[in-house]
């Protein structure tokens, strides 16, 4: 779930443009065929209508379902390997510290990925 929590919460494509196929109505906003959308995966991921209390990070939440990494023909071809990596890297800290702290960070300025720019943490070995 930690994984899962992650990616719903801080996803790493903030966002990707598509172009309208047909004229289509999303909620109250009508858009013509052709037409260049701006979708925001991070907005998504954080919509009370699909998760409970979606600004807040929890790791015991179901996060299935989120757009971290797409959806459909639009899915990541790395996903997998992605998550297996997160896994991989969590185990390891978990072993590795006893305690984990962060403090000030600073997002990176980039309209398409989400990270960080500087992100100070320190640790408490075992």
């Amino acid at each position: 779930n930690a994984v899962e929590e992650v990616l719903r919460y801080e996803a790493p494509v903030r966002g990707f443009s598509r172009f309208a196929t047909r004229a289509s109505r999303i909620g109250d906003v009508e858009i013509a065929e052709g037409e260049r959308i701006w979708v925001l995966n991070g907005s998504a991921n954080r919509d009370d209508r699909r998760f409970e209390h979606a600004d807040r990070f929890d790791i015991t939440r179901s996060a299935a379902g989120h757009l971290a990494f797409g959806y459909g023909p639009h899915l990541c071809a790395g996903i997998h390997l992605a998550r297996l990596e997160m896994r991989v890297l969590l185990r390891a800290m978990r072993e590795m510290f006893r305690s984990i702290d962060v403090g000030e960070r600073a997002i990176s300025e980039n309209n398409i990925l989400r990270g960080w720019a500087t992100l100070d943490v320190s640790v408490t070995a075992h």
